[in-house]
């Protein structure tokens, strides 16, 4: 990329910059797109007192920036399953936890739960509950863990 900025800081105005960008291919565009960005809010940064950073940084902040835009709107591969896995008993010396959690984006609210079953598969244990001022998936799944690990709940 190094060559393309010093093309660039070489062209004497900015339609001049426009054309050569628009000459590349899509990838190299959305670098260069990036570079400029990051060039000029590095710039301002600088100006409004703030430490210059370090070029690798910058490198990689582009990079990372330029591969996200790129794939913005792509589609993934859904991940289909090869038979349906089915809930198994614990062996005998063991018991078997299991929890979840969910919550709803718009309101904050969801719910924890939790069962233990033992080697046979039958329940010694089983709670749940409502949460509420939940801010993600995350939050409501480590309640869900702690709900059976903190004799509170």
């Amino acid at each position: 990329m190094e060559d393309q900025r010093e093309l660039l800081a070489g062209k004497s105005s900015p339609l001049e910059v426009i054309h050569h960008i628009l000459q590349l291919n899509g990838e190299v565009q959305m670098k260069l797109v990036v570079l400029l960005w990051h060039w000029w809010n590095e710039r301002n940064r600088i100006r409004e007192g703030e430490k210059r950073r370090e070029s690798q940084d910058l490198i990689y902040l582009i990079q990372r920036n330029a591969e996200e835009f790129l794939h913005l709107g792509a589609t993934e591969k859904v991940c289909i399953s090869k038979g349906i896995q089915s809930w198994q008993k614990p062996t005998d010396d063991f018991v078997k936890i299991n929890s979840d959690g969910a919550f709803s984006a718009s309101t904050g609210e969801g719910g924890w739960g939790y069962v233990i079953r033992d080697g046979d598969g039958e329940v010694i244990c089983a709670r749940a509950g409502n949460l509420s001022h939940q801010t993600n998936a995350l939050q409501a799944e480590i309640r869900a863990l702690g709900s059976y690990v903190s004799p509170t709940n």
